[in-house]
């Protein structure tokens, strides 16, 4: 693994296989945030924003879609989010999001996260589902200021297990670096450029199977959990989650340097306890910054 930053590791662009999104949420004038700004292009679908969110009224709730089926070898996917000052919004996705049997090509996923000022988003898709020979690289880059509040997971399962795919994939890279925004930087405080998280990880089943124990052992899905928060915000959710280790569930705790957010890993054995512990951390994130909960979950997700 290098460290040659993200932004140039990019696969030669191919137009009519590349998919992009650009959203830009902003608050209106009587305080509801507006899906002000959207282009999409094929294959990606996004949902008009809905307002069905009790507890937060006034946040949008978007769910991104596919309208091409599985990500297959060749595959650019790029999302763009810029959540200007004092916005909200919860971003989700439809369904898993499959990656198909890639022969020698590889899936590609560009994702940038923009939050100004007082903005807060809760980003939350459905796992990640590589099939048997899928191979996928993904790199995020999130750069917010330093009043900005952001949940961020990303989670694996290890196949399609009623395929009775194991960890069959061949590649799974992911990328994900983090940054004030060098404009906001106290000078006694971050460090010149304001990055303060960068994350890698590199899985090649064929080559180092996952599930060792220095690995994941007997887990099978993983998820990744970053909250973003100011010092007061992170320093409470840090004392109050506690790290876990059972027979079907293991998670971790991390307090970022400066205080600047929690990081969070999470091992299950079953999708359905991905899915739950993800949404009860995202619920207990939700608490300490806006003093709500997440509702309960659609009974057909």
């Amino acid at each position: 693994m290098t460290d040659t930053p993200t932004a140039i590791l990019r696969r030669p662009d191919r137009e009519d296989r590349h998919g992009r999104l650009v959203m830009t949420f902003e608050p209106d004038s009587r305080g509801r945030t507006i899906l002000r700004h959207l282009y999409r292009k094929v294959p990606i679908v996004v949902q008009q924003a809905l307002y069905f969110d009790e507890q937060l009224p006034l946040m949008p709730c978007v769910y991104i879609l596919s309208s091409g089926g599985p990500y297959v070898g060749g595959d650019t996917y790029d999302h763009s989010v810029t959540m200007a000052p004092d916005s909200m919004a919860h971003i989700s996705t439809g369904a898993a999001t499959k990656v198909a049997a890639s022969g020698n090509e590889e899936c590609w996923l560009h994702q940038r996260l923009r939050l100004e000022a007082g903005s807060y988003l809760e980003w939350l898709p459905q796992p990640t589902i590589p099939h048997r020979g899928a191979r996928l690289r993904s790199f995020t880059e999130i750069d917010l200021h330093p009043s900005a509040t952001l949940f961020y997971a990303e989670s694996y399962t290890c196949g399609r297990l009623h395929h009775g795919e194991m960890f069959d994939f061949d590649l799974l890279d992911t990328r994900t670096t983090i940054q004030h925004t060098p404009t906001s930087l106290h000078p006694n405080e971050w460090e010149s450029g304001g990055e303060f998280m960068r994350e890698a990880m590199l899985v090649e089943p064929h080559r180092y199977s996952p599930r060792q124990d220095a690995c994941m052992g007997r887990y099978l899905h993983y998820g990744s959990v970053v909250m973003l928060a100011p010092s007061t915000i992170s320093r409470t959710l840090y004392d109050t989650l506690q790290p876990r280790l059972t027979p079907s569930v293991a998670m971790s705790t991390a307090i970022l340097r400066h205080d600047a957010g929690v990081a969070v890993r999470l091992l299950t054995t079953t999708t359905e306890q991905l899915k739950f512990h993800l949404r009860e951390l995202c619920s207990a994130f939700r608490l300490q910054a806006k003093g709500r909960k997440l509702p309960a979950e659609f009974v057909w997700r």
